[in-house]
């Protein structure tokens, strides 16, 4: 995968997060380099994992659509998995969709994206 073509957009998120720790973090000038920079490995992980999460939602959403526009529609079994990745365990959502009239179903967070309680 070819990740140059994110490079403006890590480039305008990591400008706001440096501005933003700068202005509301005094206390950084004072940690060591080493402590800043563990503390910037944990802030990269929860943005890939809130930025992760939301993706997931998105994609959801639009196959959501998809499976609608066949005529199904989500079922009562209808909640969020704990999806395990390397950014740690996020909740996203798995709904189970049916058709009321040929009784098909479809869970389009596993079924398309593979995306189960174990990862």
């Amino acid at each position: 995968m070819d990740l140059t073509r994110y490079h403006d957009v890590l480039d305008d998120v990591s400008d706001l997060l440096a501005d933003h720790l700068h202005e509301t973090a005094g206390w950084l000038e004072s940690e060591h380099p080493r402590e800043l920079d563990a503390m910037m490995f944990q802030l990269m992980m929860l943005l890939g994992a809130m930025t992760l999460k939301k993706l997931m939602t998105r994609l959801c959403s639009d196959q959501l659509e998809a499976c609608r526009q066949e005529g199904m529609h989500v079922t009562k079994r209808n909640g969020p998995v704990d999806w395990t990745t390397k950014l740690g365990t996020l909740s996203v959502p798995s709904p189970y969709l049916r058709n009321p009239h040929n009784g098909e179903t479809a869970r389009p967070m596993k079924d398309v994206f593979g995306v189960t309680g174990q990862g």
